[in-house]
């Protein structure tokens, strides 16, 4: 699925879930790519904002 980040471009990724487990991936056409996971309960099919932010962070780091 396509994430647009917030300095600007596009990450791919995708999801994985069970009950009590969340993990997404993401990775730039450039090669950059972050990984995020938590054991808290989820909404199917929605990441945690905290989750996507921490992501957006790691991919977007020296960028403007």
């Amino acid at each position: 699925m396509p994430h647009e980040l917030p300095c600007g471009g596009t990450a791919w990724g995708h999801n994985g879930a069970m009950p009590g487990y969340f993990s997404y991936t993401l990775v730039t056409s450039d090669g950059r790519h972050a990984s995020a996971m938590t054991n808290v309960m989820f909404q199917i099919g929605t990441p945690f904002p905290q989750m996507v932010a921490v992501l957006d962070t790691a991919l977007c780091e020296g960028r403007s």
